[in-house]
């Protein structure tokens, strides 16, 4: 029996997330050979903040308003507070992120850990679907993330 091919990974944006830490995650995934897709509520194209300013504009593949989590492997958020305090004013962000946590898939929460309290805050009981980085542990954390990635594609392919 072959191992089913891995479907995309979400990575969630607002206007204001972080760059760097995005470019990291991105290539890391697709050198693995994984597939990324940009989900946002912004129309057409996502700002990043790039240090000390506005940074790129990055095409969004998916909106957010009409994206589900059963079409994605994982999530991944590089986020900053500027990016989450926007994720907080749509019910959209938590919908998706709740559509991955109660269906066991990582997410790869990129940044300052209390900057995500209040957007995570309720789903403390799905606590081992949720992988926190740093840049400082970033490198470790996407390993960590995509070996989820394999084993929940396993874990699937075994129960067929």
């Amino acid at each position: 029996m072959s191992t089913p091919a891995i479907a995309p990974i979400a990575f969630l944006l607002a206007n204001g997330f972080e760059e760097s830490t995005y470019a990291q995650a991105q290539k890391t995934m697709i050198k693995n050979g994984l597939e990324t897709k940009v989900v946002a509520a912004e129309t057409a194209v996502v700002n990043g903040w790039d240090g000390q300013g506005w940074g790129c504009f990055f095409p969004i593949d998916n909106a957010l308003n009409k994206a589900l989590a059963y079409d994605f492997s994982g999530l991944v958020i590089p986020g900053n507070k500027r990016s989450i305090e926007k994720m907080l004013k749509t019910a959209h962000s938590r919908r998706f992120i709740e559509g991955f946590l109660t269906a066991g898939k990582p997410v790869l929460c990129v940044g300052d850990t209390s900057a995500y309290t209040e957007l995570l805050a309720g789903y403390e009981a799905y606590a081992d679907s949720i992988i926190y980085a740093h840049e400082d542990n970033l490198t470790e954390m996407l390993s960590t993330f995509t070996s989820a990635l394999k084993e929940d594609e396993l874990d699937i392919a075994d129960a067929a």
